[in-house]
């Protein structure tokens, strides 16, 4: 997880294929579904662009588990 540049907290769920963004009350005001499997980490680059890393641990791999992906959004 890690703090968006509004003050947002975002989250990787492993097992969930997706990243979430919560307030600071704990509701969730965004969801990114993802082409994996088990996201484990965010870092962003600027407001709407982040980089995702992602796990291949356990799985029979598909072509996208335990990539790096760059994720855009509006």
């Amino acid at each position: 997880m890690t703090i968006a540049p509004d003050g947002t907290l975002w989250v990787a769920f492993w097992d969930g294929g997706c990243i979430r963004q919560l307030d600071r009350t704990g509701r969730i005001i965004a969801e990114v579904a993802l082409p994996v499997r088990r996201p484990t980490s965010i870092a962003f680059a600027d407001p709407t662009h982040a980089f995702v890393t992602s796990a291949a641990t356990g799985l029979s791999r598909n072509a996208l588990d335990g990539t790096l992906l760059s994720v855009r959004w509006c």
